[in-house]
């Protein structure tokens, strides 16, 4: 039937009401005709979303799970029927992180609809059936599922992406380790000035970590080069406080018990004066005011036999 020149539906009903007579009642039910139209093409527009979609997604009412898409069951490796039996989406998560989703559930539910928005999502961590961990983010939002209000949790697996940036952030910290150990190796370099004279020059601030990895390099390169003159110059060192000082001292007491005598060059009135105050002994160092003068006097030094490295 047509109504104003749209079409329009009725139902009619139809009852005796006498010996001859009947009684017919007829009312419009365009409305539900078309409310039952819009909640079919709703359910199969959700229907075809749940089977092209490659993220999970629960339905939750009085606290429980009604709906669980296929892709969650492929994500967790559990059954729809499984699933669908736990108390979702809780139990997917990691314990100590419940109570976080519990507070973006509370806050779906406290609104009349709500869509799906950087809000209402975080990130935990979960495991599969299996016992393998995984990485997801959670987006929550309250909606009506079958005409009743619900919570969606939809439930997006983000393991291969969390994988690839800690392996970044990993490849970055190698990076700058190797970084730091090029700048350190180049920040006292031991330079070979012929097959029994090496050169140390210190360039720049003295701590103790510095002065352990000075050390540490200039035994190696004595032990390993079986160089019978170590000429420390410290003509570029920035300031030269009372533990640089001592560093410096204690540097050449251990070159010299390897048999190496340490000549220290670039001496200044700030360097001396820092000796003094902590009285250090400077016996077996010769000090020189220039690095040339302390390689000439090295040079003019007579040699004694070559021995095997040690290495």
């Amino acid at each position: 039937m047509f109504t104003g020149g749209e079409g329009a539906s009725y139902e009619a009903h139809v009852m005796p009401s006498g010996p001859d007579e009947v009684l017919v009642l007829i009312h419009e039910i365009t409305n539900q005709k078309l409310l039952a139209q819009a909640l079919r093409d709703a359910e199969a527009r959700f229907r075809s979303l749940e089977e092209q979609s490659w993220f999970g997604m629960v339905m939750v009412q009085h606290g429980s799970p009604v709906y669980v898409s296929p892709a969650l069951s492929a994500t967790f490796g559990y059954t729809v029927d499984e699933l669908i039996a736990m108390n979702l989406p809780f139990a997917l998560i990691d314990e100590e992180q419940r109570p976080l989703l519990l507070s973006l559930h509370e806050g779906a539910a406290s609104v009349d609809r709500g869509a799906l928005s950087p809000e209402n999502q975080r990130a935990f961590r979960a495991r599969r059936k299996d016992g393998a961990e995984l990485y997801i983010d959670v987006f929550v939002a309250r909606t009506l599922f079958k005409g009743a209000p619900a919570i969606l949790c939809v439930i997006l697996d983000v393991t291969s992406r969390y994988n690839a940036q800690r392996a970044q952030r990993l490849l970055q910290d190698e990076m700058i380790r190797m970084q730091e150990k090029l700048v350190e190796e180049l920040s006292t370099p031991l330079i070979p000035i012929s097959d029994e004279i090496v050169v140390m020059p210190i360039i720049g601030a003295m701590d103790d970590r510095r002065a352990a990895r000075m050390m540490a390099r200039l035994l190696d390169g004595v032990a390993t080069s079986g160089a019978e003159m170590v000429i420390l110059d410290i003509t570029g060192m920035s300031a030269v406080t009372a533990e640089a000082a001592g560093a410096l001292v204690r540097c050449a007491h251990a070159a010299g018990m390897l048999g190496a005598r340490v000549l220290l060059t670039g001496m200044r009135a700030d360097t001396a004066r820092a000796l003094l105050e902590i009285d250090v002994d400077l016996q077996g160092i010769t000090t020189f005011g220039t690095l040339k003068a302390a390689i000439a006097h090295a040079m003019r030094e007579p040699r004694r036999p070559r021995t095997t490295p040690v290495r």
